[in-house]
C-alpha cells in the first residue's frame, strides 16, 4: 500500500526540492556541450500575469527589443525533471524545425505553427546576451512540466479517448502556487505529423486551455463563496445548517424550471409536496447529491438577483479576466444574462480545465496565483537570466475559527462516489485522512452529448492543499467509466510524487 504521506517533493508551499540533472545544448559547431542544469522545483516560484511579451522576453534583452536570429541553434527544452522534451525533427523532404516530442504536442507544439515553442522563438534563438554570440546559440528554457506524469496521461489519454470516443480530452495537474506539472491532450501525434498540412492543426490544440462546459464541478468553488459570505444569509439558508430544505425543482421569476438529477425519484426525498419533493440537507450532501437548486438557491438568495450573484462570484475568483499565461491566453469565464439560472451549478459555466485548477486552487488555499509553465531560462554557458518567481494576485479571506467544511465535504464526496477498490486501494490511507477531495461533473453539450470533468485535490500533513488535478473529457460520444477517470487522475498524480 502507498503510504498515506504526501511526498516531501511536493509539500507546498513549505519547500523548493533541488534536483541536479544533466542536459545538453547543440551549438552551430555541431558538438554537445556538456550542461549541467540545477533544477529548482518551483513549487513556489510563479509570477502572476505574466506573458510572452511582458515577462521573460524583457529579461532576456540588454534593450528591450527582440534580438533573434534563426541562424543560431535554438536552446533547449527540458522538463522540470530533466527530461529534453522538444527536439529538431527532420521531414522525409529534408524541412526541419523545433517540435515537442511525443506527449507534448498540445502544450509545445512546434515552431511556424503553435504551441509554447512557437511562442519561445524569441527566447530559444536570442542573440541579446554576448554568450548567446559567442556560442551562436539561443537560451535554453527549463519548463513546470514533469515528464513521468505528463508522458503518462498523454499515454492514457490517447488510449482510451480517440476521436470514436470523444471530440478530446485532457488532464491537467497544477500545484497551489501555479506550477503546472501536467499539461496533456488526447490528441497523440508522431513525429511525421508535424509535416502533414492535415494533422498539424490538430495537433497543436491544447486542450486543457479551451474553455468546455465544466458542469457540477463547479459547484465547490460556489460553496466556498457561500461560506464566506454566510452572515450575509438568513440563519435557516445558513451553510453550516443539516437541516435546510432542498427542493427537487425550482421555478425562476423569469419562469425557467431547475430541476436535480433525481427531482422524478421520490426515494431521494423527504416530504411529497404535490410532485415538489422536499429534504434536509447540509452543505456536504448538496455537493455529494450535487443539487442544482441548492446552489441556484442559495446564490440568488446571496445576491438578491442573478445579476448581483454573477458578480459576486466573478469578483470573488476574478472570472471576468483573461489570464495570461507564458503559451496560452486563459480565456474569462463569463455567461449571458439570459443563461445566469444554468451557470451558478455548472451547466453554463465554460471554463478551461487549466484554469479550472486554478479556481478550485484559490478556493481551497484562499491565494490565487496565475498557472506558469517557465521554471527557469539559462544562457549557453549556464548563468541563469530568469527565474520564476511566484506571487498571490488575490486572496479570499477565511475565519480561521471556522471549520472548513468545504474540505470536509468534497473529502466526503470521494468516498462516497463509487469508485471501485481496485483503483483507490493503494490510496486508502490518504482517503481515512481526508486527504483526497473531489467533485464530479457533466455538461450536456450538442446532439444529446455530455461533458465528463472530475477535478482531484491532494491535502498535504498538515491538512493544507498541495495541488489539483483535472480530467475532462469533450463531447464525449459514449459512457466513460467513472473508474478510469479517477484512475487516471490518481495514478497520474502519483507519477508527479505528490501521491
Amino acid at each position: 500500500m502507498r503510504k498515506g504521506g504526501v511526498s516531501t517533493v511536493s509539500r507546498l508551499p513549505k519547500l523548493c526540492h533541488k534536483v541536479m540533472v544533466s542536459g545538453v545544448i547543440l551549438c552551430v559547431c555541431a558538438v554537445l556541450i556538456p550542461l549541467l542544469i540545477t533544477v529548482r522545483f518551483c513549487f513556489i516560484k510563479p509570477v502572476s500575469g505574466i506573458s510572452a511579451d511582458t515577462g521573460i522576453l524583457a529579461l532576456l534583452t540588454d534593450t528591450g527589443e527582440k534580438e533573434v536570429s534563426a541562424g543560431y541553434d535554438a536552446g533547449g527544452v527540458f522538463s522540470i525533471d530533466g527530461k529534453q522534451i522538444a527536439k529538431t525533427f527532420r521531414s522525409e523532404n529534408g524541412w526541419s524545425k523545433l517540435c515537442g516530442i511525443p506527449g507534448y504536442n498540445g502544450v509545445l507544439g512546434s515552431e511556424g505553427c503553435g504551441g509554447a515553442v512557437y511562442r519561445w522563438y524569441d527566447v530559444l534563438h536570442s542573440t541579446a546576451s554576448p554568450v548567446n554570440r559567442q556560442m551562436r546559440c539561443g537560451n535554453t528554457i527549463q519548463t513546470t512540466l514533469y515528464s513521468t506524469a505528463q508522458e503518462y496521461a498523454a499515454e492514457q489519454l490517447a488510449e482510451h479517448f480517440p476521436e470514436s470516443v470523444c471530440a478530446d480530452a485532457s488532464v491537467c495537474v497544477v500545484l497551489r502556487d501555479g506550477a503546472v506539472l501536467v499539461d496533456a491532450g488526447s490528441n497523440a501525434c508522431t513525429q511525421e505529423d508535424y509535416f502533414s498540412d492535415e494533422k498539424a492543426p490538430k495537433i497543436h490544440e491544447n486542450d486543457a486551455a479551451i474553455p468546455i462546459q465544466t458542469g457540477s464541478v463547479i459547484k465547490a468553488p460556489m460553496a466556498r463563496i457561500l461560506q464566506l459570505h454566510d452572515a450575509e444569509l438568513p440563519p435557516e439558508w445558513s451553510v453550516y445548517s443539516d437541516t435546510f430544505q432542498d427542493i427537487s425543482y425550482y421555478n425562476t421569476a423569469n419562469g425557467i424550471c431547475i430541476h436535480n438529477h433525481d427531482y422524478k425519484n421520490p426515494s431521494s426525498y423527504e416530504l411529497n409536496d404535490h410532485g415538489l419533493y422536499t429534504r434536509n440537507s447540509s452543505l456536504a450532501q448538496a455537493l455529494i447529491r450535487s443539487s442544482n437548486t441548492y446552489f441556484l438557491r442559495h446564490m440568488l438568495t446571496l445576491g438578491g438577483n442573478a445579476q448581483r450573484a454573477y458578480q459576486i462570484a466573478s469578483d470573488a475568483y476574478g472570472l471576468f479576466e483573461p489570464i495570461e499565461t507564458e503559451i496560452a491566453t486563459l480565456e474569462p469565464v463569463t455567461c449571458p444574462e439570459e443563461r445566469l439560472m444554468y451557470y451558478f451549478w455548472g451547466q453554463n459555466f465554460y471554463c478551461s480545465p487549466i484554469r479550472l485548477c486554478e479556481i478550485y486552487n484559490h478556493a481551497l488555499s484562499g491565494d490565487a496565483y496565475t498557472p506558469f509553465f517557465v521554471s527557469t531560462v539559462y544562457l549557453p554557458d549556464q548563468t541563469v537570466i530568469y527565474q520564476a518567481d511566484p506571487q498571490p494576485r488575490g486572496r479570499l479571506h477565511f475565519d480561521v475559527q471556522q471549520q472548513d467544511i468545504l474540505k470536509d465535504a468534497l473529502a466526503q464526496c470521494f468516498t462516497a462516489y463509487d469508485i471501485s477498490d481496485a483503483v483507490t486501494k493503494e490510496y486508502s490511507e490518504l482517503i481515512a485522512q481526508k486527504r483526497l477531495l473531489t467533485k464530479s461533473g457533466t455538461a450536456e453539450t450538442a446532439d444529446s452529448r455530455t461533458n465528463a470533468v472530475r477535478v482531484l485535490s491532494v491535502l498535504d500533513e498538515n491538512m493544507e492543499l498541495t495541488a489539483t488535478a483535472c480530467i475532462a473529457v469533450h463531447d464525449q460520444k459514449e459512457p466513460v467509466s467513472q473508474d478510469l477517470l479517477y484512475q487516471i487522475l490518481l495514478e497520474t498524480l502519483h507519477a508527479a510524487k505528490i501521491i
